[in-house]
Order: C-alpha cells, then sequence, then structure tokens
C-alpha cells in the first residue's frame, strides 16, 4: 500500500520531525502514528473504566435522602447555619 499526503503542513511536519529525530521520514510518520494510536488506546481504556466506575456508584444504594447542601450544612443563602 502507498500513501500520498498532499499538504504543505503535513510535509513541513514530517520534515521537521524528521530534522529532530534523525529518523526518514518513513520511520518518523510511522512511529508518530503509533504513538497517536498508542495515546487514543489509553484514552479509551479511561473513559471506559471511568464509565464502568460510574455505573457501579450508579447503583449503589441511596444511605442517606438528603440534598447535597443539607449534608453539607448550607441554609437557603448558601451559607452555614
Amino acid at each position: 500500500m502507498s500513501l500520498t499526503i498532499k499538504s504543505d503542513e503535513a510535509e513541513r511536519l514530517a520534515q521537521e520531525l524528521c530534522s529532530l529525530t534523525g529518523e526518514s521520514v518513513e520511520d518518523a510518520v510511522t512511529r508518530a502514528l503509533a504513538d497517536r494510536i498508542a495515546r487514543q488506546r489509553e484514552v479509551e481504556r479511561k473513559r471506559k473504566a471511568f464509565e464502568e466506575a460510574r455505573k457501579a456508584i450508579s447503583a449503589l444504594p441511596v444511605l442517606d435522602g438528603r440534598s447535597d447542601d443539607e449534608i453539607i450544612g448550607y441554609n437557603d443563602i448558601g451559607a452555614f447555619d
């Protein structure tokens, strides 16, 4: 498979990355894509873990029916009594 990118910005960024790393364009682009994929997979893993935690917390029974403000002790004007 061949990849052709017709973007001056992409070319500029690839050349800058190559000059910083000393890699070929192919190696630099391959590594950059692999790094981005790894970061996105980690974001997705964390999102799924957060969603699982949210569901588990939502399933817990309510042990105190008071509102948040009542528990904290705020009165009607937002001050402590």
